[in-house]
């Protein structure tokens, strides 16, 4: 394992830290970094002129778009069909399986998409353990037990949605994995 990265035991970490992937990782670090500092500065000086500037509203010329009263058709019905289903972090294993399962009649969204930027906890704890779920959805392994609620959850079985993945932004860094006592960018870590 290379010495120049470090990070704290989690459970499970092992799992998927391994030497190769952390190789990987290092590697992905050196080659993006430098660009990663260039887009951050670039973002900030954008932030502060439209804070020094003021930020321009978008006003919309008085037309019959914005005037009349809107009529709209009735839904079609390929969209009432499961489409996307977002949900909570997928560090919680519960919700994502509510999320890939069958809803109340039945039938399977279409896509799931879980959001780390949003929804997720932001340690590496919940880093770990979304991509563990993701792992064991994907080998249609995914089952917890909530004793407290006295509930079992599981993946029924049949074709699982597509993933999409909403990871974290580039503008943030995952502090508990450093290299070469640096932050390694939160985008980076995720998508690796």
């Amino acid at each position: 394992m290379t010495s120049r990265i470090q990070f704290p035991e989690i459970q499970g970490i092992d799992e998927l830290f391994t030497e190769s992937y952390l190789n990987y990782l290092t590697h992905l670090h050196d080659k993006f970094s430098d660009q990663i500092k260039i887009l951050r500065k670039e973002r900030i000086n954008q932030l502060e002129k439209a804070h020094k500037n003021g930020i321009e509203i978008l006003k919309l010329p008085i037309s019959e778009i914005n005037t009349k009263d809107w009529v709209v058709d009735e839904i079609p019905n390929d969209l009432k069909n499961p489409g996307i289903e977002i949900s909570g972090p997928s560090s919680i294993a519960s919700m994502m399986i509510n999320a890939l399962n069958p809803g109340p009649e039945g039938e399977r969204a279409v896509g799931y998409l879980d959001d780390d930027e949003d929804s997720g906890g932001h340690t590496l704890e919940d880093t770990i353990n979304s991509a563990k779920n993701r792992l064991s959805a994907a080998n249609k392994n995914l089952e917890v037990i909530d004793s407290e609620r006295n509930r079992h959850y599981k993946l029924e079985p049949g074709d699982l949605p597509f993933f999409m993945h909403r990871e974290r932004g580039l503008h943030l860094d995952e502090q508990e994995v450093t290299i070469d006592g640096q932050p390694i960018s939160a985008t980076l870590l995720g998508t690796s």
